[in-house]
This record gives C-alpha cells, sequence and structure tokens, in this order.
C-alpha cells in the first residue's frame, strides 16, 4: 500500500465533490451530522483551526470493486466517474459541500434527531469585532432564511433575500467561496463594511487548507478493510455490519467469479424476508459481538468459499 499526505485547500475539495471527482464509495451510511456540529464546523473553518484529515482512495484499482455515489445534496450525471473515493471524512466534506455552496441549505437535524433544513450566517459587526466573537457571529437559521416565535406566528429575523441579508448586516456563508458574485454582495453594503470583512473573514477561509491521507491503486481490500476500520474509532464509529459491507462491496474475487457484485444490504433484507415466517427470529438485528476487524476477517475469509445463493441481490 503506497500512499502520501498533501494538503489540499477547501476550496478545491468543494470543487472536487460538486463536480464528481471526490465521491462516496456505495457502502458508506448517509450523512447524519446534527445542526450545532455544522454551525462548529463553520466556526472552526473561520477562525482557521483545524478540521482533521481527509482520507481518499485513489480509482482504477483492478482488485477492488467500490460502486461510487456523490456526496449528499450533490447530482452528477450517471456516467460521472471519480478520481477518488472518500473512506473518511464524509460527515465534514457533506457538511461543507451543502453550507457553502449552491443556495446553502443543510438538511440535517436537531439534538432530538428532528430532521430540518438549515442554512449559515455571519453577522459581519460581530465577526469584526475579533476572532473570539466568531462563535457567536455564525448562527444557523431555518432553510427558507426566517426566525420566526410564538409558534410561527412572529417573525423575529427575515434573511429570505440578498437586500434583507445586507439590511440585517447577516453574509450568508453559502457565498464564502462565491468569487465575484461575494465580492459584489460585500460591496452593495451601505455602511462600508465590506472590504474589511472581504479582508479579515473572507480571504483568510480562501486559503484554508485541508491534509489529505491519499492511498493509491497498489491498496489492497484487507489494507483498506483495516485502515476503514481504524480511522472509525471514534465520532460515529461503524458497526461490525458496515464494515462487513464494505468489504463485500469490493471483493473482485466475487464478481469474477459470478459477474455481479456481492451487496451485503440487498442480501440482509432478502433474509430479513425468508425469516419473517419464522418469529422466533424476529429480533435478529445487523450486530454482533466478535471484535470488529476479526469478524470481518472471519466472515471474508468464508465468502470466498460459498456457493452464490441467489442472483437478485446484489446486482450492480
Amino acid at each position: 500500500m503506497g500512499f502520501q499526505t498533501p494538503l489540499y485547500e477547501l476550496s478545491d475539495f468543494l470543487k472536487w465533490t460538486t463536480t464528481g471527482k471526490i465521491q462516496l464509495p456505495d457502502f458508506q451510511r448517509g450523512y447524519k451530522w446534527e445542526d450545532e456540529r455544522i454551525r462548529q464546523l463553520l466556526v472552526t473553518i473561520l477562525r482557521g483551526h483545524p478540521l482533521g484529515v481527509v482520507m481518499l482512495l485513489k480509482t482504477g484499482n483492478d482488485q477492488i470493486r467500490f460502486k461510487p455515489r456523490p456526496v449528499e445534496g450533490v447530482t452528477l450525471g450517471e456516467e460521472t466517474e471519480p478520481d477518488w473515493l472518500l473512506l473518511d471524512g464524509q460527515q465534514r466534506l457533506t457538511s461543507l459541500t451543502q453550507a457553502l455552496t449552491g443556495t446553502g441549505v443543510v438538511e440535517t437535524e436537531d439534538s432530538r434527531g428532528k430532521k430540518l433544513s438549515r442554512r449559515y450566517y455571519v453577522h459581519i459587526k460581530t465577526a469584526l469585532a475579533g476572532e473570539d466573537r466568531l462563535d457567536d457571529a455564525i448562527i444557523s437559521v431555518p432553510g427558507d432564511g426566517v426566525v420566526r416565535s410564538n409558534f410561527g406566528r412572529d417573525i423575529d429575523l427575515d434573511l429570505s433575500d440578498e437586500d434583507k441579508e445586507r439590511e440585517h448586516g447577516y453574509f450568508p456563508l453559502r457565498l464564502l467561496f462565491g468569487g465575484a458574485e461575494t465580492v459584489t454582495w460585500l460591496f452593495a453594503l451601505q455602511d462600508g463594511t465590506g472590504a474589511e470583512f472581504h479582508a479579515n473573514v473572507v480571504g483568510p477561509a480562501s486559503t484554508y487548507n485541508i491534509p489529505a491521507i491519499e492511498l493509491d491503486t497498489s491498496t489492497s481490500k484487507s489494507a483498506v478493510a483495516t485502515v476503514f476500520e481504524k480511522v472509525n474509532t471514534g465520532g460515529l464509529a461503524l458497526n461490525v455490519f458496515e464494515l462487513l459491507t464494505a468489504t463485500f462491496a469490493g471483493d473482485k474475487a466475487y464478481y469474477d467469479t459470478h459477474g455481479v457484485d456481492f451487496r451485503l444490504n440487498d442480501d440482509w433484507r432478502d433474509t430479513q424476508q425468508i425469516m419473517s415466517a419464522y418469529p422466533v427470529l424476529a429480533g435478529l438485528e445487523t450486530q454482533t459481538s466478535c471484535r470488529p476487524l476479526a469478524c470481518l476477517r472471519r466472515t471474508t475469509d468464508r465468502q470466498r468459499r460459498l456457493p452464490r445463493r441467489r442472483t437478485s441481490s446484489g446486482s450492480s
């Protein structure tokens, strides 16, 4: 396994996720970050603090078959092929892609798991008061830009269009990397703070760097499995089923033998239908008590020895 550790600007990562140069392997679970966690990530960016490393796997490895899918919130043509698959950093790059590009609306949830749409702003005068005020300056508002109270009857803050954003002094973070559009928005401010905000907030953010670990095409499937477990020991940790899903998704030997990819999630749904006829099996879940990496390796070895059980599950 070969790797390198370059630094890339955040603007490059945003360009690569929105164009499909970076995509997710399809075994990756869905986007799950909460509203406040996203807001704090944006505070980290504007303060210039490190957000950690992302891990990328170079595509074109003839020993690993991972079907790609776009970062959530990004729409690509069916034939868009990635240069890299994102193994670690999905939640961070998805949050940043949704918050800092396009409409800036992020499909997230609150601390209780309630689904909601949010967009993020910086209060210009508060941000210009100093780095220690950035946490106070960055706010989260509903996806339509309107903050309501009294069960929705009263409007406390209306940021639903550019004129109202400027009127209340809130810079939309969707324009943080907007180039000419950003400059146009800022220099239309009536209070003359646009140039100062650009110099002290927008400018530094434009050079924000994120370190990457790039695994090359010589990386074996077992190495990917090991790395994938190691980098998911904190945060939203993967369970054994998710680790096994990753391993089976990349099994070239199975594809060479059967002509289709094995999809563990599809196979499990078919198995659940079979088990539904037996009430004693109703409580079986996708969890197991064995240690993740040991279970992953053991089951991978079994998979190679077992005959193909059905043809309907796991087709590309």
